[in-house]
Formats: structure tokens, sequence, C-alpha cells
């Protein structure tokens, strides 16, 4: 997995949900869910903890995926 965003969107993929349907479930643009899986923007706590519930994941852990990713990008 190369990013924060390619795990996002495989969680999603995983649940056979659209981006819409992610953005329907939890109240936002569809734009934003977008956003989030290309990596120009990353949720905030409270849209994360939403995400995670909407995805059925530990939002735990993706914000180590985040922290890893920016480790690694900062170090190449």
């Amino acid at each position: 997995m190369k990013t924060a965003g390619d795990w996002l969107k495989v969680k999603r993929l995983e649940k056979n949900l659209t981006l819409g349907h992610v953005a329907a479930k939890m109240g936002i643009a569809t734009s934003l869910v977008f956003a989030w899986e290309n990596n120009t923007q990353q949720p905030d706590n409270q849209q994360l903890e939403v995400l995670a519930s909407v995805l059925d994941f530990d939002a735990k852990n993706f914000e180590k995926i985040i922290k890893w990713r920016e480790r690694e990008r900062t170090s190449a």
C-alpha cells in the first residue's frame, strides 16, 4: 500500500461502498472523501472517528499509517 489514501480506498472497496455512499453516511461532501483518498486532505479527529465507524476500522491504526507515511516521505 502506497499511501494512507490508498488504504482508505481499499477499506471502502472491501465494504462495496462508493465515495458517495461513504459521504452520505457521514453527512459530508463526496469531494471530501475523494480528497482523503487522493491525499490532498486528511480527516480531522471527529471525521476520522465517524469514518472508522462507517468503514469498520480502528481510527488509531489509520493515525499510525499517516505517521508512518510522513516519516517515510521525509526520509526519502
